[in-house]
């Protein structure tokens, strides 16, 4: 839900309990349960969670390959750098 916070980590979170629509049909207004309240707030100031309650106990996917390569790519910077700090912790490493 929206806070006055500029930091969404610190605005609170709520389920929604009942939707009220308009007079179109399209839904205006909800009712949230917080914390400790029960709020009516417009839905212009929902910010929805993609959250998912699975109560099934968690099944390995057969079809996951545990093998297969990262989908996204490093950064070529990232990649110097892991190259860089590597040639000089080989080189302290001689020195010793």
């Amino acid at each position: 839900m929206k806070s006055d916070s500029k930091n969404r980590g610190t605005w609170p979170l709520a389920i929604l309990n009942e939707v009220y629509p308009g007079s179109f049909g399209v839904i205006r207004a909800v009712q949230l349960k917080t914390t400790k309240s029960m709020l009516e707030r417009s839905v212009q100031h929902l910010y929805p969670l993609e959250l998912e309650c699975d109560l099934s106990p968690l099944v390995a996917d057969p079809r996951l390959n545990p093998q297969a390569q990262d989908f996204r790519p490093k950064r070529d910077a990232a990649s110097a750098a892991r190259v860089r700090m590597r040639q000089v912790a080989d080189a302290e490493q001689c020195e010793l």
